[in-house]
């Protein structure tokens, strides 16, 4: 029963320490709805809390003002492929990051640059070029290197990995080799009918858009993923 009990105690505290990390899981991907991608900025300070985990490795700092920042960067899949390992970083550590604060104003921000207290510059995105230095830790070759040919007499069966050569350095990629027919499949997948499109346009959108045409009324948006359609329809 003892163990028993120890274990659940265990469990729970595992859990309220989960609950307590102050970041949030919601900036997992919206990085450019959470943060403000357009406003670089610096910020110095010890860490105090570091968490180097996937998805992303988070640490805490504490600036000269006695303010607490939380601050997030690439995963450890990432990084790790960027030869980049969790001894450069300690609690303790006085650093200085560049990256882009949260847009709610709380003390928060995304990082690309640490400057570490010896001196030299841990680049953390492949792809990005150093803040502080011209040389810099951190290497980006893997992950943007186009990788080896052949292989497609195996079809899906070969070793896969992914590569941030696709617009702005993420992951995707601006278009697909796609078939035809696979093409005709994903546009029809995105294209709202006209009776969705008219009740879309019965209501409001979260940033309405108006447009009209001419002897026409002018009507709402309808978004559907990265297309704005614009009404009257038939």
């Amino acid at each position: 029963m003892k163990r028993f009990f120890a274990a659940r105690t265990g469990l729970a505290g595992a859990l309220l320490g989960l609950l307590a990390w102050p970041f949030s899981s919601d900036a997992h991907h919206a990085f450019s709805g959470v943060f403000d991608m357009n406003a670089l900025t610096e910020l110095e300070g010890e860490i105090t809390r570091l968490m180097w985990r996937n998805p992303h490795v988070q640490f805490t700092m504490l600036d000269e003002h006695g303010e607490s920042w939380d601050i997030e960067t690439n995963s450890v899949s990432i990084l790790s492929r960027m030869d980049v390992s969790a001894d450069l970083l300690a609690v303790g550590d006085r650093i200085a990051v560049a990256g882009y604060p949260a847009r709610s104003g709380a003390n928060a921000m995304w990082i690309n640059h640490v400057l570490l207290a010896d001196g030299r510059e841990l680049v953390t995105r492949p792809g990005v070029e150093p803040h502080w230095a011209s040389e810099h830790l951190g290497v980006s070759e893997a992950w943007l290197a186009g990788g080896a040919g052949g292989g497609a007499e195996q079809g899906i069966f070969r070793v896969w990995s992914t590569r941030f050569n696709g617009p702005g350095r993420f992951m995707g990629l601006a278009a697909y080799p796609l078939t035809a027919s696979a093409a005709a499949v994903g546009l029809a997948s995105t294209t709202p009918s006209a009776s969705a499109r008219r009740r879309a346009c019965r209501g409001s959108c979260s940033n309405p858009i108006r447009c009209s045409s001419p002897g026409r009324a002018t009507t709402s948006c309808f978004t559907s993923r990265s297309t704005t359609w614009c009404g009257p329809f038939t």
